[in-house]
């Protein structure tokens, strides 16, 4: 993601961290069993990409190629609610909004990817305390992770003059990672945390189109079905800010 979000991020950081004043009460009551608050996340750094496999059939027998694609982060934003079940313990779950573009891939121009998606996972603050009042603080964090559909266009590449390169429509179905994240929280006064983290996700099952139709627009040659199966995996760096009732 851009590095105007990274300037942001370490801006807002600054600006918290500098405009502080002393925390009404005992810091990090707001991590007590029953505490509960509203997070919001937007990512501003990412080393993302997508395992593809396509499978079909040909004259001259059947084709399976799989190839990697890297992601562009070009927005990413995160909402949900935090419920802390012990004391430092919490569970978290939300939904989760991402904009790719993708890296050139031979033979594939992709449009821009977007999903919508969901997550629950659970965080433990970890017990240490630095700087003034004990305010910042590190976690450990696991989620899963649901998208219900992954949906975009993109261009086949016939490299074949008088030929219009055909689009192609991925409609997969469900898909489900695991995320691990760590990262560190500032309590800038009772109410309100900074939080800055980075996560890295694994699939646990792909999404997947059977039917993603390769029409070459040629009467003589039949539409081709493209059984296409995706597996993204990877870092994201996220910040956000987090008020708790």
């Amino acid at each position: 993601m851009s590095t105007s979000r990274l300037r942001l991020c370490l801006l807002s950081l600054a600006l918290s961290v500098g405009g502080c004043a002393a925390i009404e009460g005992e810091p990090w009551e707001l991590s007590r069993k029953g505490s509960y608050g509203w997070i919001n996340r937007a990512g501003i750094y990412e080393d993302y990409g997508v395992d593809t496999r396509i499978r079909f059939d040909t004259n001259n027998g059947p084709v399976d190629e799989k190839f990697h694609t890297d992601l562009i982060g070009r927005f990413g934003f995160v909402t949900g609610a935090e419920y802390f079940v012990a004391d430092d313990v919490s569970i978290i779950g939300g939904i989760d909004y991402r904009k790719f573009d993708s890296e050139d891939t031979d033979g594939f121009d992709y449009d821009t990817i977007e999903t919508l998606g969901g997550f629950v996972g659970m965080r433990w603050i970890l017990p240490y305390y630095w700087v003034e009042q004990g305010r910042l603080r590190p976690f450990v964090q696991g989620s899963f992770g649901y998208w219900p559909t992954t949906r975009f266009d993109f261009d086949f590449d016939l490299d074949a003059p008088g030929v219009e390169d055909p689009e192609l429509h991925f409609r997969g179905d469900e898909y489900v990672f695991f995320a691990a994240s760590t990262g560190l929280l500032y309590q800038i006064n009772r109410n309100l945390v900074f939080e800055l983290s980075a996560l890295y996700e694994w699939p646990l099952i792909a999404t997947r189109d059977k039917d993603v139709e390769l029409d070459l627009g040629l009467p003589s040659v039949p539409v081709i079905p493209i059984d296409t199966e995706l597996e993204p995996e990877g870092l994201i760096v996220l910040f956000g800010l987090i008020w708790y009732f």
